[in-house]
C-alpha cells in the first residue's frame, strides 16, 4: 500500500491556513496512517521540522538536505529548524542526533555521484556524538572506517537476527576513479 502526497501552497495569498497543504500536515497524514516508510524529497526550509517530528514516532523514513559534509547536512536541518519554526538550536540538534540514524553524503564528479562518508549520530548523556562508519579513501570515495554504534546494531540484530553487520567492514567492492 503506498500513499502518494505532495506539499502544495495556496493559489492566492489571502487564502485561508485550511488552503495550505504543508509538510507538517503530511507527516500529521503519515503518522495518522501508520506509515512504516516516509520519504521526504528534499528539506530546504520549514519541513525541517516536519520530517524530524514525523521521524520521531519510530518509523522508517528518508530525505535530502545540502552540506558539505554528512555532520554539515544534520546540522543545516537543525538551523533550518530554528530559522523556520523557532526551535532551539540546541533542541534541534538533540532531536536530530536521537532520532537519526545514519547520514549518508554523497558527492558528484565528473565520474557520476558516489558515497563520500556515513557517520551514526547518537546521544550519549549530554553529548552529541557522530561515530564515522565510512570516511573518503585516497580517491575520495567512503571506506570502512568504524563500527555501527551499540544501540543502532542492537535494533538492526532485533528486527533481524541474520543482519551481517561484519560485512560492513569488508573492502569496498568498486573500481576507483580514474
Amino acid at each position: 500500500f503506498v500513499s502518494a502526497k505532495q506539499s502544495r501552497i495556496p493559489a492566492t495569498a489571502d487564502a485561508a491556513d485550511g488552503d495550505v497543504f504543508d509538510c507538517a500536515r503530511l507527516m500529521e497524514l503519515a503518522v495518522r496512517n501508520n506509515a512504516t516508510r516516509v520519504l521526504v524529497g528534499e528539506i530546504r526550509s520549514g519541513e525541517a521540522a516536519a520530517f524530524v517530528d514525523g521521524i520521531s514516532v519510530g518509523r522508517g523514513a528518508m530525505s535530502t538536505v545540502h552540506g558539505f559534509n554528512a555532520a554539515d547536512g544534520l546540522a543545516r536541518i537543525g538551523r533550518l529548524m530554528n530559522r523556520h519554526d523557532d526551535v532551539e538550536l540546541a533542541t534541534a540538534l538533540d532531536m536530530l542526533y536521537s532520532n537519526v540514524d545514519l547520514v549518508v553524503h554523497v558527492e558528484r564528479s565528473a565520474h557520476g555521484r558516489y558515497v563520500r562518508e556515513v557517520i551514526a549520530p547518537s546521544v550519549e548523556g549530554t553529548m552529541l556524538k557522530v561515530t564515522p562508519l565510512w570516511a573518503p579513501g585516497p580517491d575520495r570515495r567512503a571506506v570502512p572506517v568504524g563500527m555501527l554504534p551499540a544501540p543502532l546494531l542492537d535494533r538492526l540484530l532485533e528486527d533481524d537476527p541474520s543482519f551481517d553487520h561484519l560485512g560492513l567492514q569488508q573492502p569496498p567492492r568498486y573500481r576507483p576513479l580514474v
